[in-house]
């Protein structure tokens, strides 16, 4: 008798491990794939099935979102290969993007700030449709960080978008 239990008990186990198996090398062939072709990358807005929001993280095993409530929704890859995944932008075609730039040491945190937006504004991909916001956040490494929030006015620019941004801020805080 207790060797048939053990024998059920020995199945039962064996027929788990083939299912998670099968569940972890999809999600793991899922990332390797976006790994490669980039349908769409952190910080993007995107709906996903019932899900909506910024994506936070792009994992082995799921995607972080952050809802508009600042919730975070975690999706398995498998999950996220089966729905269809819309980039969330506006009718005019522009797209939402979030921008992270550091502050450095020697710099005052506001002049970082009036640079940043000084960069965001000079771009030429900025998005007129769409409220942009420079703020400073404090990283959990303690670091100092700036955080744009904004949109380019067509999504394919995104780019040229984030490195016009990046080169005139880096470009203004050398000049102070």
């Amino acid at each position: 008798m207790n060797l048939t239990v053990l024998s059920l008990v020995s199945i039962a186990i064996c027929i788990a491990f083939v299912v998670w198996s099968q569940i972890f090398a999809r999600n793991m062939l899922v990332r390797l794939y976006w790994f490669m072709n980039q349908p769409f990358r952190t910080g993007d807005y995107v709906s996903i099935g019932g899900s909506r929001g910024q994506v936070i993280h792009l994992g082995w095993q799921a995607v972080r979102l952050r809802n508009s409530a600042g919730d975070y929704v975690l999706i398995s890859n498998a999950l996220v290969w089966n729905q269809p995944v819309i980039q969330t932008v506006a009718e005019t075609g522009s797209q939402g993007v979030e921008l992270h730039l550091p502050v450095p040491d020697v710099c005052e945190k506001m002049r970082a700030r009036l640079a940043a937006e000084e960069a965001l504004v000079l771009s030429p991909y900025l998005a007129l449709d769409r409220a942009y916001d420079v703020s400073l956040e404090l990283a959990p490494s303690g670091e100092t960080l700036l955080r744009i929030r904004a949109g380019v006015f067509d999504a394919s620019q995104r780019d040229l978008f984030e490195s016009s941004v990046i080169e005139t801020y880096q470009d203004l805080l050398q000049a102070h």
